[in-house]
């Protein structure tokens, strides 16, 4: 979702440059958009750009760590709008029914295009509706920077260590929508 989670993964910036370049030395050889990294070495299985299939993507992802008893998690970056679209549901339900390794991490600025998160959903945060699913959520501030790091950081050992899904909401704000 964002340049900083594959630049702190390790992924040369050259690289990432290359690709939203749409140049042959790009994360995906050029084929993706501005922010469709793929690396295997550095663990980054890339994205579709279509919104909502990524959820289906990290859960078979998860599903197969699980199966194949590999250790490690595995992490979903998205915004709020996003979580609008059906797929988030339906791999809340499966991560907690399978408990699968699965961190869901939520930018949440309440705002997708256009519309408001009190004009999409019932409920004012994500951490709210992943309880309806067992899955164990928190929000954390982004203007809390300390917080922030130290929440991400329990998250991912508590997914590790537990084997279950967490789902970690940042709150920013935004000011005005998309365009």
């Amino acid at each position: 979702r964002g340049y900083a989670a594959v630049l702190a993964k390790g992924i040369p910036p050259e690289r990432i440059a290359a690709e939203v370049l749409r140049k042959k030395t790009g994360t995906a050889k050029g084929r993706g958009d501005t922010s469709a990294f793929h690396d295997p070495e550095f663990n980054v299985c890339g994205h579709s750009t279509i919104l909502g299939s990524n959820f289906t993507v990290a859960v078979g992802l998860a599903f197969a760590k699980q199966i194949k008893n590999e250790p490690g998690i595995v992490v979903h970056f998205f915004g709020d709008g996003e979580a609008s679209r059906p797929q988030f549901g339906a791999a809340l339900n499966l991560a907690s029914l399978w408990q699968l390794p699965l961190l869901l991490v939520c930018e949440n600025n309440s705002v997708s295009m256009h519309a408001t998160i009190d004009e999409m959903s019932s409920t004012k945060t994500l951490t709210e509706r992943a309880a309806g699913y067992k899955v164990r959520a928190e929000g954390v501030s982004e203007q809390k920077p300390i917080e922030l790091v130290e929440r991400a950081e329990a998250a991912v050992r508590e997914v590790r260590e537990k084997q279950r899904p967490f789902l970690l909401e940042i709150l920013q704000k935004r000011f005005v929508s998309h365009s």
